[in-house]
C-alpha cells in the first residue's frame, strides 16, 4: 500500500486470488484497524455484490444464447416442413396425369415405379413395399380416390418410423375393437341360446 498504484494492484489481487487477505490485513493493521474494517467491506462488497452480478449477466447470456438456438432449431423444422409440403405438392400434380385434382389407384401404381417418387418416399422412410398398401394408407375417406390433403397429411404421418405415441394408439384401437367383437359375441350367443330354448 505504499503508493497509488501498489495499492490499486493490491485490491486487484486481494479478490482475484493472487494475494491472500491475511497479507493485506496484516499490512493495514500496522497502520490502523480501521483500514482493516474498510478493506473487509471492500472484499465483502466484491465477492458477495459485484462478482455475483458479473457471474449473473454471463448466466442471462448464456441463457438467451440457449433460447435462440431452440428458436433457430424450431424454425428450421418449420422450413423444413414447408418445403417437404411444397415438394409433395408439386409431386402430387405430376402424378395426377387428368389434373383432376385426385389421385385414383391406376395413376398412383403408373407412378409408384418412378424413380422421383422412389426417391422421395425413401427419404421420407416411407416403407411402402407396393402401392396397393400405401395407396389405402393415404386414402382416409376410403372412397379410392386420394386428394391432395389426403395425400400431405398422409405422407407426413406415414414419414419417419413408428413413435411411441403411434404404438400407444394402436394398442387402444385394438383393444377397442377387442371389446367391440368381446360383446358382440357375447350377443350373439345369448341370442342363439334364447333360440335354442325357444325350439
Amino acid at each position: 500500500f505504499g503508493s497509488l498504484h501498489v495499492s490499486v494492484h493490491t485490491l486487484f489481487m486481494s479478490i482475484s486470488g493472487g494475494l491472500t487477505w491475511m497479507d493485506a490485513t496484516l499490512a493495514l493493521a500496522q497502520i490502523s484497524w480501521i483500514w482493516v474494517y474498510v478493506f473487509s467491506c471492500y472484499i465483502a462488497f466484491s465477492v458477495f455484490a459485484v462478482l455475483n452480478v458479473m457471474t449473473g449477466v454471463f448466466c442471462q447470456s448464456a441463457i438467451k444464447g440457449a433460447e435462440r438456438d431452440q428458436e433457430m432449431v424450431v424454425q428450421s423444422l418449420i422450413m423444413d416442413k414447408h418445403q417437404l409440403k411444397t415438394s409433395l405438392g408439386k409431386l402430387f400434380q405430376k402424378m395426377d396425369d387428368d389434373q383432376s385434382g385426385k389421385l385414383t389407384l391406376a395413376q398412383f401404381e403408373k407412378h409408384f415405379q418412378d424413380e422421383e417418387v422412389r426417391v422421395l418416399f425413401e427419404a421420407l422412410e416411407i416403407g411402402a413395399t407396393d402401392a396397393w398398401s400405401l395407396f389405402l394408407s393415404l386414402d382416409h375417406n376410403e372412397d379410392y380416390q386420394i386428394e391432395p390433403e389426403e395425400f400431405l397429411e398422409g405422407c407426413l404421418q406415414l414419414r419417419g418410423s413408428a413413435k411411441a405415441i403411434d404404438l400407444f394408439m394402436l394398442r387402444r384401437q385394438v383393444a377397442k375393437i377387442m371389446m367391440h367383437l368381446s360383446a358382440r359375441d357375447q350377443s350373439f350367443r345369448s341370442s342363439h341360446t334364447e333360440v335354442g330354448e325357444s325350439l
